[in-house]
């Protein structure tokens, strides 16, 4: 009995030595002490049991910390877009009040203090729209209904429809389409969406009056590629990383003359993963955004071959 009691204590000290550490441990967790491992040699079994414990903990040290930056930058996206919000609002109120107090007081003042309370109202309208839109892919209610579509004929479309709106703001388009039709699934609206905002970043950090904006369609056996490139400055290699990140603004001050609200990108990245495709940026002669979708299969091609497409010009400058 002796003897059996002497080794029944012996092994109750091994088995109790490692589940006492992971006891230790997990409290140290509970309290948010994330630094110190389970430090055992022994049994084979509980050595790989400490070590998958030691490896939770640093995954849940690591998804705090992700946690914390994620939350230090929706609040300052927070107080940024508060403050992108509050100037446009009290311009509009001051340029309204000149107006009824008689400041502009000839027709042409009257016109120009209108159309600049029209521009800030604007302004507003896209900040808001990105607020909405963000908050429908983060509860997974954002739309999405992909058709099968000739992206070339597409996206000529869609330049012929802002022609106007770009010969304003000084943009010019240089489209290469490709001879043959590429069809790929898109939700037209979100992917729209996307080319906007893509375009309207180029407009927002050009370095001279005049843009110009390459678009080159590359067909793949199993892909499509679209590269939009502009001819500004770029962005520094060490931020092109970040560029798609919730709430990234490249510059981390808002002492610039552009104010960015650090979700443009991050939208246009889950609308077209949403998609299937991905996004990426690079410095490539200005900045460049490569956009990659999958291609139909040549069935779908051949079904869709029955329905009338209008066909893009080749290339074509705006």
């Amino acid at each position: 009995m002796g003897i059996s009691r002497y080794f029944s204590r012996k092994l109750e000290n091994r088995i109790m030595e490692p589940i006492e550490k992971l006891i230790d441990a997990a409290n140290r967790v509970e309290d948010g002490n994330f630094e110190e491992h389970v430090e055992y040699e022994g049994e084979e079994e509980f050595e790989k049991l400490c070590h998958s414990f030691n490896t939770m903990q640093d995954s849940l040290a690591a998804g705090v910390d992700r946690a914390e930056e994620y939350d230090k930058a929706k609040t300052e996206m927070i107080a940024g877009m508060s403050h992108d919000l509050r100037t446009p609002l009290t311009s509009i109120k001051g340029y309204i009040k000149g107006v009824k107090d008689g400041v502009a007081n000839t027709p042409q003042k009257q016109e120009q203090y209108l159309d600049i309370a029209y521009q800030k109202a604007c302004a507003m309208d896209v900040l808001l729209r990105k607020l909405s839109d963000f908050s429908k892919l983060e509860t997974g209610n954002m739309p999405m209904e992909p058709v099968a579509t000739d992206f070339g004929a597409f996206l000529q479309e869609m330049l012929d429809d802002n022609e106007q709106y770009l010969r304003e703001k000084d943009v010019n388009v240089i489209f290469f389409v490709p001879e043959e039709k590429v069809i790929t699934c898109i939700d037209h609206e979100q992917t729209k969406r996307v080319l906007r905002n893509i375009m309207e970043n180029s407009m927002k950090y050009r370095c001279r009056e005049q843009v110009l904006i390459r678009m080159n369609l590359i067909p793949n056996k199993e892909s499509v590629i679209l590269k939009i490139t502009d001819d500004g400055e770029g962005v520094p290699e060490e931020k092109l990383p970040h560029l798609f990140e919730q709430f990234y603004r490249g510059d981390e001050t808002r002492n610039s003359r552009i104010d960015g609200d650090g979700l443009g990108l991050y939208i246009a990245k889950r609308i077209i993963e949403q998609q299937g495709g991905s996004i990426s940026a690079s410095n490539h002669g200005g900045f460049c955004i490569t956009i990659i979708l999958p291609r139909v299969g040549e069935e779908q091609e051949q079904i869709l071959s029955l329905i009338h497409i209008s066909e893009p010009t080749r290339p074509r400058l705006i």
